[in-house]
């Protein structure tokens, strides 16, 4: 019998998938790693239990009877008490505009069938440490906001009491008999006032010290949020390699060892944000030496025959330009090196990354080899690397030129500001 494996997030999930050979293989997976798992077969119940029960987090199928996965989504989006609830969508759709559209309607992850247990743990589990630190967060947020509160009463009763003040030294003028007890008395009342107002300004620094406080730690959660997904990444990589040892067949090989390169250029990019001041960016130029060294090291046997070269600007990337960029370098540069010098053929491959002052970034990979077919479409080829390369241009709403003089090049343009801005 299979160990329960413990997960430092479990959490309540619902799964929702009209197909009962799925609703099985998810709820095992998810109850063995210690999970509180809910199935459901259609939307309608789905949505009743997700209102009633408040699930930490939902996988959800598209293609359903009755109402589609879209729809759910929509729904429980619409409503608060559902509306923070993290949705998984779960299905064999591959259309890049059915993940856009299950995106836009509030999904925060896609999952494509076959499911693949260790992406769908990932995932999950992922998911669900970002939940629990929205819920630390919201609960430190109403903190805050009561203490605002109480700031706010004080600073009303501070205000009462200099209109009081107002008015008795206005009082001071039409009695002068009364004078001295008056002053008096008022000297009193000021030095109450005194008090109370340093013991404002204490709790007021009180405040920012939990303010400053808990921003160092939403920027530790972050930090280890990327640190956990380079880890997760590595596992996956790292099983990969496991698996590739009980296999023959060199055409599978090569793909086992293609799909561990895909992993390492995404891993690295987490990495660089986790040990980045930013965390919301990385220094692009760097990633890049970084990532043609160590394709050089993976498929170069002998450096002098075969040199890999990077001329990178240092410039910063937002993670959700640099994983694709990185990717492109990727195919690319593992493309050429193992197709553009046959034979035993010598040569060079040059990585180059620039960027203009309208944040234009331009990115080429090159090679001396023996350059591209002639038939070869880049937006109409059977080859799997290229479709990821078109994919990926695509989805940074740049362009791809490709020539074949002296050898292959590929030239990569597109707008980082404008990424961002969107």
């Amino acid at each position: 019998m299979n160990a329960e494996i413990p997960v430092e997030h479990s959490g309540r999930i619902l799964i929702v998938d009209d197909s009962a050979a799925n609703l099985k293989l998810l709820t095992d997976m998810l109850a063995l790693r210690g999970h509180t798992v809910h199935p459901a077969s259609d939307g309608v119940s789905a949505l009743q239990y997700a209102r009633t029960e408040h699930p930490d987090l939902i996988l959800l199928d598209i293609v359903m009877p009755r109402i589609d996965g879209y729809k759910v989504c929509r729904f429980l989006k619409e409503h608060e008490e559902t509306r923070e609830i993290p949705v998984i969508f779960m299905t064999s759709l591959a259309e890049t505009s059915d993940k856009v559209k299950g995106f836009r309607v509030g999904a925060a992850d896609y999952i494509t069938k076959p499911f693949q247990s260790e992406e769908v743990m990932a995932r999950v589990e992922t998911l669900l440490a970002l939940r629990a630190v929205q819920k630390k967060l919201k609960a430190r947020n109403v903190e805050l906001l009561k203490a605002n509160h109480d700031l706010a009463n004080v600073n009303k009763a501070l205000s009462r009491e200099i209109a009081e003040r107002t008015q008795a030294e206005a009082e001071l003028k039409l009695y002068r008999e009364q004078l001295e007890d008056l002053v008096r008395e008022r000297t009193v009342e000021l030095a109450e006032a005194n008090r109370h107002l340093e013991t404002e300004i204490a709790e007021r620094r009180r405040a920012e010290e939990r303010v400053t406080a808990s921003l160092r730690e939403k920027e530790i959660l972050l930090r280890e949020i990327h640190h956990r997904v380079k880890n997760n990444l590595q596992i996956i990589s790292a099983l990969l390699h496991l698996q590739s040892d009980s296999v023959r067949d060199e055409e599978s090989l090569s793909l086992f060892r293609v799909s561990q390169e895909r992993i390492k250029a995404m891993a690295l990019v987490h990495e660089k944000l986790y040990k980045s001041k930013d965390l919301a960016s990385i220094d692009f130029g760097e990633y890049v030496e970084n990532l043609t060294r160590h394709l050089a090291l993976s498929y170069v046997e002998n450096p002098d025959r075969i040199v890999v070269k990077a001329d990178a600007d240092s410039f910063s990337l937002d993670i959700e330009e640099a994983i694709p960029c990185g990717l492109i370098i990727n195919e690319l540069v593992s493309n050429a090196l193992k197709h553009a010098f046959p034979g035993g053929c010598s040569g060079e491959i040059t990585v180059s990354c620039h960027v203009d002052g309208d944040c234009m970034v331009t990115i080429e990979v090159r090679d001396t080899g023996v350059g591209l077919p002639s038939e070869l479409d880049l937006l109409d080829t059977e080859t799997l690397g290229l479709q990821i390369v078109a994919m990926l241009v695509r989805q940074l709403r740049g362009t791809i030129e490709m020539k074949s003089e002296n050898g292959a090049s590929f030239m990569l343009t597109f707008n980082a500001r404008r990424g961002r801005e969107q």
